[in-house]
């Protein structure tokens, strides 16, 4: 038996991250709106200008749809509970940022998100829209130097977002944007460290069996 005490308040353990997401727009008060299935974005952005849009799963609250904002992100497409969110949630989120310089994709880098944010790309360049992508790699625990591609996105990820939001805001092009969130990306070092795994509990098995994982979330069960 699981000595996880985490509970949570969830009407439908099926329709938590929709629960979770209708909630996050209504807390915006009005300075967000909700786009398509599951998009999040800013209702005042900045004219003619290149946007940032970043992108995760559901489950780690702030990240990364707590991060639209001001100075922050103009918009975040959102999977589903620890699920990088598919493609067509990313192309909604991307055509309604769009401001015609362009979109750049920050997210962190995770095999789920990397292919669907990919796929996302293509599709938006589909509907002539230019979209470069920086993939945050922060955590230095998940792989060496010489293998830092392969490093994961954790705890970085909040500056990162940061200060490409804060570039956004005064940038002109994308290749500009993309450039200050690489660096930024590039500067940005952290350790990943756990108590305990998030929990998914395996449905089919009735919650006697489950899947664990560490990543930049809570405990969280489903």
């Amino acid at each position: 038996m699981s000595t996880n005490s985490a509970k949570k308040i969830i009407n439908d353990p099926l329709k938590c991250a929709d629960d979770l997401f209708e909630g996050l727009v209504i807390a915006y008060d009005g300075k967000a709106r909700a786009v398509g299935r599951r998009s999040i974005v800013m209702n005042d952005l900045r004219p003619d200008a290149p946007a940032l849009l970043v992108g995760g799963g559901a489950g780690h609250e702030p990240i990364y749809h707590g991060l639209v904002g001001k100075g922050m992100a103009d918009g975040a497409a959102v999977g589903d509970i620890f699920a990088a969110p598919p493609p067509d949630i990313v192309l909604e989120a991307t055509v309604a940022v769009n401001r015609g310089k362009g979109v750049l994709y920050l997210y962190g880098n995770y095999a789920g998100d990397v292919m669907n944010f990919d796929i996302g790309a293509e599709l938006a360049s589909d509907d002539g829209i230019t979209v470069k992508t920086v993939i945050i790699n922060d955590d230095v625990c998940s792989a060496p130097i010489d293998k830092k591609g392969n490093r994961r996105g954790v705890a970085g990820l909040v500056p990162v977002v940061k200060l490409a939001g804060a570039a956004a805001q005064v940038v002109d092009s994308l290749d500009e944007l993309a450039r200050i969130a690489q660096k930024a990306n590039d500067m940005t070092r952290t350790v990943g460290v756990s108590t305990k795994p998030g929990s998914i509990r395996d449905w089919s098995w009735h919650g006697h069996s489950r899947r664990k994982r560490r990543g930049p979330h809570p405990d969280v069960h489903r």
